[in-house]
């Protein structure tokens, strides 16, 4: 060996995750999954594993894509479905407006406060998405106050005179 008496150990890593299907495939079979019932945890790996396929040159990108995966409410259950839920008050009504209006809320965060792979680029992952979620939820909370409907007013009722005088 090169190091003679002195060489102590060595490591190779092959890796271990090979992207040997392409993204059309991969999104056939989350289709697949999605008919046949397959529980949210699959869906969850399937779409991962479509976005691997999709962005596999793009790290950046995939880092994106990590943080909205943990910032979307229920991600593998439409929109339709969770209304019904809420109905039944299985999820609350900031989610169903997180999830309705995701996209807009994400370019607004980015507006006010930075792009999303930036912000709290300092401080741990979780810390990083309760702080963007609790942005999420003060904009779930703006949009149903502007959306509530204006209270009605009804004028008030003059007292009807006796109409027997005393």
């Amino acid at each position: 060996m090169r190091y003679g008496d002195q060489f102590i150990n060595g490591v190779v890593n092959y890796g271990d995750e090979f992207l040997q299907k392409s993204e059309s495939e991969e999104v056939e079979e989350y289709k697949t999954a999605v008919d046949a019932g397959a529980p949210t945890y699959d869906l969850a790996e399937r779409r991962k594993d479509i976005a691997k396929a999709r962005y596999r040159n793009d790290p950046k990108r995939q880092e994106r894509l990590k943080i909205l995966d943990n910032l979307e409410p229920f991600p593998d259950i439409p929109l339709a479905e969770l209304s019904g839920m809420k109905a039944s008050g299985l999820v609350s009504e900031e989610d169903l407006i997180i999830k309705m209006q995701f996209n807009a809320f994400v370019n607004r965060f980015e507006r006010e406060r930075a792009p999303i792979t930036l912000f709290g680029s300092a401080i741990d992952f979780g810390r990083k998405i309760d702080l963007i979620r609790e942005d999420f939820i003060r904009y779930a909370q703006e949009y149903k106050a502007a959306i509530a409907p204006a209270p009605v007013v009804k004028p008030p009722v003059p007292p009807v005179p006796d109409p027997i005088p005393a």
